[in-house]
């Protein structure tokens, strides 16, 4: 019995990187508007290859089971159909949505409070979250992050401690959404210190527990604080720009490669680290369709 042709990523590192989303119902591949990108088609050797409406996107057999796509205009989504010559029964279906880069424009303040506590991040921290933040969204949601304001930002408050831990029944710590310390002063910090045409402003704080590997998560709206020791921003954000956009966080084991991984593991008494961290920044359809429709 023949295999069935299927999709994959052209090469190997793009896995879970390139806006292919094998586990969809039909498979579902992201490409932006005027992109080509190239998929490898497995087992469709000597197979009719075809786009359905090629207005929308063009596919082109570049040899060797390798075919690029193009998008040609977004719109709503078309597909690519793999048929078999002899029998012509459809054997394969991959579904292609074609996106503008829709630019996102981020800042980033560093805060200092009253008393001269400072955060211990530097500004060249912004472009390599801002990096990272392309690196993880562009090939998968053709969102284009942009650095926009990078200052200093001085409070006329005693800041201390600006996260608070969630705590269970058993007064056990764990690693989620905190609580931020004087809520409503913060919200008018978010109103007067940040950056009017920014999509996201990003707060970097000082705490008095400079050693405390923090992995509590604060956001309000499209403002989010990220206090010092926590582990790394460029892994931090990522994840809290998908809860800004509404995508729901998951904890499940067999999903620990998606970027909303979160793991709800507890702290134990020492505050050592029962945190598990994700193994890939993965975007399936459905938050790449939530975050650039």
């Amino acid at each position: 019995m023949s295999l069935k042709p299927q999709w994959k990523e052209p090469t190997l590192g793009l896995e879970n990187k390139w806006g292919l989303d094998k586990n969809a119902a039909p498979p579902w591949f992201m490409v932006g508007h005027r992109e080509i990108k190239t998929l490898l088609l497995e087992f469709g050797a000597g197979k009719i290859v075809r786009s359905v409406n090629p207005r929308i996107a063009s596919i082109s057999d570049s040899g060797g089971g390798f075919f690029d796509i193009k998008g040609e205009s977004p719109g709503p989504p078309t597909r690519i159909e793999v048929i078999d010559i002899a029998t012509r029964s459809l054997e394969a279906t991959l579904e292609v949505a074609v996106k503008r880069p829709k630019r996102q424009r981020i800042s980033f303040h560093f805060v200092e409070d009253r008393r001269g506590d400072k955060t211990t991040h530097s500004f060249d921290k912004a472009q390599t979250v801002v990096d990272e933040l392309n690196t993880i969204f562009t090939h998968q949601t053709n969102l284009v992050f942009e650095l926009g304001w990078i200052d200093d930002v001085k409070v006329d408050i005693d800041l201390g401690d600006v996260l608070v831990e969630s705590v269970n029944k058993k007064n056990q710590r764990f690693s989620d959404e905190g609580t931020i310390i004087g809520k409503s002063i913060w919200r008018k910090l978010f109103i007067t210190k940040r950056d009017g045409r920014a999509d996201f402003n990003v707060y970097f704080v000082p705490t008095e527990e400079v050693n405390n590997r923090n992995l509590t998560l604060f956001w309000d709206d499209t403002n989010c604080v990220i206090e010092d020791g926590v582990i790394e921003p460029e892994f931090i954000l990522p994840h809290l720009i998908g809860r800004m956009y509404g995508c729901e966080p998951t904890s499940s084991p067999l999903r620990d490669h998606h970027l909303m991984f979160w793991d709800a593991g507890f702290q134990d008494a020492n505050w050592a680290s029962m945190f598990r961290r994700r193994s890939d920044n993965f975007i399936p359809k459905r938050w790449a369709n939530l975050m650039n429709p």
